[in-house]
C-alpha cells in the first residue's frame, strides 16, 4: 500500500484517539491511567528483558507508532529510562485536547523512515505495540526498527493476530500478523510474507508466541 492510499484513513484513526482521550480510555481506563503517569513502572515482562540483556544505567527506548501517549512505563529501579516516542500522526496529535502535559511528547516520524531521523544503532530497545499492522509498509517498518537498534539490542513487538480480518479491512487495518507453521507471518489481501525468513540475517529470535496465538509477542536481538 502506498502512503497516499494509507493517508485517506487518517481521520478514522484520529477519531478513535479523540474519543479515547475524551472518555479517559473508554473501555481501557487502566491503560489511560498508566500512560498519563510520569512515574509509571515498566511492566514485569519488559523489565525482565531489560535486566537480562542490559546492565544498570541508561536505557534508550524507541516507542514506534506510539500514538499520542506512549504505553511504556517510565521508571525502573537501577535504570534511567529514556523514551523517545514517534508516530506518523504526531502533528495531528498536537491538536488533541489532553488537558495536561503528556509524560512523553510524541515526535513526528513515519515508522518506515526511522533511520532518516535517528541513524543506525541508536537505541537499546525498539518497541512497537498495535501499530506495525497499521502502517503503509510493515516490512520496511520492521527493517527500520532493526536498523536503529544497537547491535545486541532488542526489537520487541506486540500485535493482535489477524486484525485486518476482524476489522473487515476497514480504516488502517490492511495487514494481518499471525504465527503460522513457518513462524511470524504478514499478509494482505494479495500477498503473504515470512518475516522470520526475511530478517534471519539481521536478528536472532529470543522469544516468539506459539502458532495460532491470538496475541503475538516477539523479541529479537540484533546481531
Amino acid at each position: 500500500m502506498d502512503k497516499s492510499e494509507w493517508s485517506t484513513e487518517i481521520e478514522t484513526e484520529l477519531d478513535f484517539w479523540e474519543k479515547w482521550i475524551a472518555t479517559k480510555g473508554g473501555k481501557w481506563p487502566d491503560d489511560y491511567s498508566f500512560r498519563i503517569q510520569f512515574d509509571s513502572v515498566i511492566n514485569e515482562q519488559l523489565s525482565n528483558y531489560i535486566k537480562t540483556f542490559f546492565p544498570p544505567g541508561d536505557i534508550d527506548i524507541l516507542d514506534v507508532g506510539a500514538g499520542p501517549l506512549s504505553c511504556l512505563g517510565k521508571t525502573l529501579n537501577n535504570y534511567v529510562i529514556n523514551i523517545t516516542a514517534v508516530d506518523a500522526l504526531a502533528n495531528y496529535y498536537r491538536e488533541l485536547r489532553f488537558g495536561f502535559k503528556p509524560p512523553v511528547i510524541t515526535e513526528y516520524c513515519d515508522s518506515e523512515n526511522l533511520n532518516e531521523k535517528f541513524g543506525d544503532n541508536r537505541f537499546h530497545i525498539s518497541h512497537a505495540r498495535n501499530t506495525l499492522d497499521h502502517s503503509y509498509d510493515p516490512l520496511k517498518a520492521i527493517d527500520q526498527m532493526i536498523r536503529v537498534t544497537k547491535i545486541g539490542g532488542l526489537i520487541i513487538t506486540h500485535h493482535e493476530a489477524n486484525e485486518a480480518l476482524r476489522a473487515n479491512w476497514n480504516g488502517f487495518h490492511k495487514w494481518n500478523f499471525y504465527i503460522g507453521k513457518n513462524g511470524f507471518t504478514l499478509s494482505s489481501k494479495h500477498n503473504i510474507f515470512n518475516i522470520n525468513e526475511l530478517i534471519k540475517q539481521k536478528v536472532k529470535i529470543v522469544y516468539q508466541s506459539e502458532p495460532n496465538s491470538e496475541w503475538i509477542f516477539t523479541v529479537w536481538q540484533k546481531i
